[in-house]
């Protein structure tokens, strides 16, 4: 078949691929009222906060709320977020910004892969299984939308390497400006990426016969020299951040390591069968490696290797860094899509006979529904917990201050124990009412922390309230905030608390400290028991309450 012919067969059902899996993931996205992630809630609370900063209403949240000047990353996405909410609900707008990244992360692999092969398609189709992976799934906004911005930076270096311009390279700088503002990982990872081809060319070059300072001079100076803003940009955060240690933290086993690896780790989701999907995934890139192998006819150019060089320096890393590394937390999960993304421009772009190619198109076609429709059920799940949740909240007002609190484990509502979910998409669910009525969400670990635009002020932090860790204790139990202690001084109070999870079934440290505060401090209003369950306290009036100021 003529190369034009097999071009434009490609084409054909890659474009017909991407209506089909953009209709599909837009579906799975605007079939609930809110989406079901961990750290979504948030990011919606904090563009709220900062599009409501001025108006009177906003008067509580500016006393225990201050605007984080940068430079620091995670601005992208609320610079998006505050623009859509101008015009629509917070809710809706981030079922926008979500629908944004999910179209257009396959154009942007489109892009890199075309740098590597005419024949694009197979690479986009590779890499869909990404679009409703693990950190979308988490809420992990800044780091997908870091993802997308990564791709087009690697795709444009590629294109810089095979054809070099000043414009390309310059390019290449702008975007690694644009990753840092996006998420600090995708800076990381561009420039490990990046650094990592570059070796991989100038080690080409050496081979043909280049002598190592000109291999250096052509190869690893221009991307050096664009990217080095980036790179003092990373230091000078790596050098100034104070975040403290996340508490999602991966296992840190080379086992777990070598499973994720297999078994595609940034799939599980919503509940352990999600393994399953890893393991199909793995069946169809084994079968592509494995008839490209067969088929090739003609040497390859040993630049066009840049990708898998690039894949196989993640791996390396993958099952090197400590689990622990960072203050984000899951940091495995964070590494490994690029370290698919980039085996997958490799695979994508290797020769293959045309009517295989095709066929392993459709395959991948009917994988990535498989997983939209897999979702669905286990959306709805999440969707009976939500409303029984947020049902409860009605009565919160503009000047309210609300927490919740994940104090034990759950019951479905038939009363058997809650689905096993690898993000918890209850546990910020209150930002989404407390965003609508400008209510102060009191709890939010990720306003703890310097790397968002707003933060808690001084004084105003819960987390310098946590009860102190017992000695010899387990390190690993929850740290509650001490809100007896919080409640004291004036100007700060906890108005409403949502107990989420069995009290009785908890393993919450200091768990006694806070019935006890609950009892003589607040009354409980209202309970839903399955699913659940859901206690709502609402503070008592300081007349009412049952001891004294230092008696608690």
């Amino acid at each position: 078949m003529a190369p034009s012919r097999v071009d434009a067969s490609d084409a054909r059902i890659g474009w017909a691929a991407y209506a089909v899996l953009g209709l599909a993931h837009l579906a799975v996205i605007w079939r609930q009222d809110y989406l079901a992630s961990l750290d979504g809630p948030v990011h919606v609370y904090v563009a709220a906060v900062l599009a409501a900063w001025q108006e009177p209403a906003a008067a509580t949240l500016r006393q225990y709320f201050e605007l984080n000047p940068g430079p620091h990353p995670n601005l992208l996405i609320y610079g998006l977020l505050y623009g859509l909410m101008q015009a629509v609900p917070p809710a809706a707008a981030e079922k926008l910004l979500v629908s944004g990244y999910v179209l257009a992360l396959p154009l942007a692999v489109r892009y890199a892969a075309g740098a590597l092969t005419p024949t694009p398609w197979l690479a986009v189709l590779l890499a869909w299984p990404l679009a409703l992976a693990l950190p979308l799934m988490l809420g992990f906004y800044n780091y997908a939308y870091g993802l997308l911005v990564v791709c087009v930076g690697f795709g444009l270096y590629l294109r810089a390497a095979a054809a070099p311009g000043t414009g390309r390279f310059l390019a290449l700088g702008l975007l690694g400006l644009a990753a840092f503002f996006t998420h600090i990982f995708a800076a990381l990872a561009l420039l490990a990426m990046v650094g990592a081809a570059a070796l991989w060319h100038a080690a080409v070059a050496v081979r043909r016969g280049d002598n190592m300072l000109q291999a250096g001079k052509q190869r690893l100076l221009p991307p050096a020299v664009v990217l080095l803003a980036t790179a003092l940009l990373v230091l000078h955060f790596a050098a100034t951040n104070t975040t403290p240690p996340s508490p999602l933290l991966d296992d840190d086993s080379l086992v777990y390591r070598l499973l994720l690896l297999s078994f595609s780790g940034f799939l599980w989701s919503l509940g352990s069968t999600d393994a399953y999907w890893g393991a199909g995934l793995l069946a169809l890139l084994m079968l592509g490696l494995y008839h490209h192998l067969r088929v090739r006819r003609e040497r390859a150019e040993p630049g066009d290797h840049a990708p898998l060089a690039v894949a196989l320096a993640l791996t390396l890393l993958f099952l090197a860094v400590p689990a622990a590394a960072g203050g984000g937390g899951w940091m495995l999960h964070r590494l490994q899509p690029y370290l698919y993304l980039a085996f997958a421009l490799w695979l994508g772009s290797r020769a293959m006979r045309s009517r295989f190619r095709q066929a392993l198109s459709v395959a991948l076609l009917l994988f990535t529904l498989g997983i939209c429709l897999w979702r669905l059920p286990q959306l709805d799940q999440v969707a009976r917990f939500r409303e029984a949740y947020l049902k409860l909240l009605d009565g919160i007002e503009a000047e309210d201050t609300v927490m919740a609190l994940i104090v034990g484990p759950m019951l479905a509502p038939d009363g058997t124990p809650a689905p096993d979910w690898r993000n918890h998409p209850l546990h910020h669910l209150m930002a989404y009412p407390a965003a609508a009525r400008r209510a102060t969400v009191i709890g939010l670990y990720q306003l703890h922390t310097d790397v968002f635009p707003i933060r808690y002020r001084p004084g105003m932090d819960p987390f310098d309230f946590r009860v102190p860790p017992r000695p010899g204790g387990n390190p690993a139990l929850h740290r509650l905030t001490d809100l007896g202690l919080y409640n004291e001084l004036p100007g700060r109070r906890v108005d409403w608390v949502l107990l989420l999870g069995r009290l009785e079934a908890s393993e919450v440290h200091a768990i006694d400290n806070l019935k006890a505060c609950l009892a003589m401090e607040y009354r409980q209003v209202e309970t839903v028991a399955q699913p659940g369950p859901f206690r709502l306290y609402r503070l008592q009036p300081a007349s009412e309450i049952k001891c004294a100021p230092g008696q608690r």
